[in-house]
């Protein structure tokens, strides 16, 4: 029971609710730039991919969780191109904290 209500706290303080904190690079951009750019493959498609995975490889490192290991980059930025296309006002933060909530919640399965 201990360890359950250890793993309920982390999962909150790791996954709850953001505090208001700066995001600099292409997270900043919406995800309508994020589906613009996927049209052409150009260097900004490039850099935005790199900075998802940048930021989700942050998110795994900072909160102690493999939740990178059960998927793989190409399966991320599927997920990232199917939740922008469906939120083109969200920014690419929103959407990389989507996929790092959505890939913990698949890891604890």
């Amino acid at each position: 029971m201990r360890s359950l209500c250890i793993a309920v706290a982390f999962n909150c303080f790791a996954f709850g609710p953001a505090a208001a904190v700066t995001v600099i690079g292409h997270g900043t951009q919406t995800c309508g730039a994020w589906t613009a750019a996927a049209k052409e493959e150009s260097v900004t498609r490039l850099v935005q991919r790199v900075w998802v995975a940048g930021y989700v490889s942050g998110v795994a490192i900072t909160t102690g969780r493999d939740i990178i290991g059960p998927t793989d980059y190409d399966g991320m930025m599927a997920w990232i191109d199917q939740f922008c296309t469906a939120n083109p006002l969200s920014t690419i933060q929103v959407a990389a904290d989507a996929l790092a909530y959505r890939l913990d919640r698949n890891l604890a399965n």
